[in-house]
């Protein structure tokens, strides 16, 4: 897997440290979809949110929040215009529950994986998989996750149909 824009034979240390690092945007991703963010931005309507407005709705540290935000304008999901922030146009078309090609179910699967694969030298070593659900699980914990398993996937059929 080479990552978008670096030849490893050429960015070789930046691009270790790229690889190193990879899962800090992912977890800012997936906690923005967790913590409802963008859609509590869209329930602000056009005008967009305040950092203040923000933090009490969402009962976060005001100063965290506003780092945070940051981050996620730097990577081109938020917009901001003094201390206003607002959805960009792929977080409206992919982040956002009442659009038709609607990601979050998918995005935050990817999540739930995390846990297999940080059992890969395990399950290399073992030959198999070695994360396992508890035996103890009831079925209707199995019939949530099997829900949110077809949502996800469905989110991903949507996109791919489109294409």
């Amino acid at each position: 897997m080479v990552m978008k824009g670096y030849d490893p034979r050429t960015n070789g240390g930046q691009y270790l440290e790229d690889l190193a690092t990879a899962y800090w945007v992912s977890d800012a991703l997936f906690t923005a979809l967790e913590m409802d963010l963008f859609q509590t931005i869209d329930d602000f309507g056009i005008r967009g949110a305040s950092l203040a407005e923000l933090a009490q709705k969402l009962q976060a540290n005001e100063s965290a929040l506003g780092r945070y935000l940051a981050l996620l304008n730097s990577l081109g999901l938020l917009g901001q215009h003094q201390n206003i922030y607002y959805n960009q146009l792929i977080t409206r078309e992919y982040l956002l529950k009442a659009s038709p090609l609607y990601q979050g179910d998918s995005l935050l699967w990817r999540k739930n994986l995390s846990d297999d694969w940080s059992t890969l030298k395990a399950a290399l070593t073992a030959g198999g998989r070695v994360n396992f659900l508890p035996e103890t699980i009831s079925e209707d914990e199995l019939n949530h996750r099997r829900a949110k398993y077809i949502r996800a996937m469905d989110n991903v059929a949507k996109l791919k149909a489109r294409d």
